[in-house]
């Protein structure tokens, strides 16, 4: 729909061919490091719960999580990591991925509606709204086991909430120290994310880091509020049209280094994990690893 609309076919072709190679080399590159944080997060978490998990089912289920991941909206998909790893419960696991989310979902919040709401015009009572909300989301961040015990009361008015129970009981192996290491990854993750998407547009359009920053943040922010499609494709790329478009970041530019980010960072380790398909179990009701 976005093509049809708003964008030319040869607006789109034209830009591609007039980018930037150099930037866009850089932009490929940073998905080692991308990988690199979210990996070592992963097995760093998965390690605390299970502490003789091995290697290969750390890097098994984290790559499987992305081919799993990129075929559901939301990419839900990704919590079946767990049945890639056999030596660990597999509820706990599926909590642990939760958990693992959550980290970079603060960030993202945090950093993500700051940007979002500068392009409008807030009410200044609304502002100051922001402050006790921010601390609040990090009070929780830093402290698992509150968060435990909060879910704990939710659990226990919802359905199927003994399986719940087990899921969200991950959080109590989890101390504020593996919560600081955990968020240390995940803030240099969205740096890494953020200025790595602003080089993909910097390669189609010229703009100033600080202002690509700013547009960044509002688009990530909007996918994560909107996860309705696959891969948010369509929602990013809307969102980077009208954010990097205020701007003066054509909409061909800002389309264009929408759907190279998704194939830099969703396409490729989605690829790499159809290599580790056979690690995938599927589960087995009469196994108590499934159970417990």
């Amino acid at each position: 729909m976005v093509l049809i609309y708003w964008i030319r076919w040869e607006d789109l072709i034209q830009s591609l061919l007039t980018a930037r190679s150099g930037m866009l080399i850089l932009a490929a590159v940073l998905l080692i490091p991308n990988l690199l944080f979210q990996g070592l997060r992963w097995g760093y978490l998965l390690r605390r719960q299970s502490a003789g998990v091995p290697l290969r089912e750390i890097v098994a289920s984290f790559f499987l999580g992305w081919t799993l991941g990129i075929l559901t909206p939301g990419r839900v998909g990704q919590f079946a990591r767990a049945f890639a790893v056999p030596s660990a419960p597999t509820l706990p696991t599926i909590g642990l991925t939760i958990a693992d989310k959550l980290f970079t979902l603060v960030w993202i919040v945090l950093i993500g509606a700051a940007g979002f709401f500068s392009f409008f015009a807030v009410p200044p009572a609304l502002s100051w709204v922001w402050i006790p909300v921010a601390i609040a989301i990090i009070w929780l961040a830093l402290s698992p086991r509150r968060l435990n015990r909060l879910l704990q009361r939710i659990c226990q008015v919802l359905p199927f909430r003994e399986k719940l129970l087990k899921i969200i009981s991950t959080l109590e192996r989890l101390n504020t120290s593996d919560c600081i290491v955990a968020h240390a990854f995940s803030l240099m993750l969205v740096v890494t994310f953020f200025s790595q998407f602003v080089i993909l547009v910097s390669a189609f359009s010229p703009i100033r880091y600080f202002d690509g920053l700013r547009a960044t943040a509002a688009v990530v922010f909007v996918k994560t509020a909107l996860p309705i499609t696959f891969g948010e494709l369509g929602i990013g790329e809307a969102a980077s049209i009208h954010f990097f478009g205020q701007f003066g970041v054509p909409k061909a530019a800002a389309f264009n280094a929408s759907i190279l980010g998704f194939f830099i960072n969703l396409v490729v380790p989605s690829f790499i994990g159809l290599f580790f398909l056979p690690a995938l179990k599927l589960p087995d009701k009469s196994q108590p690893g499934i159970q417990a």
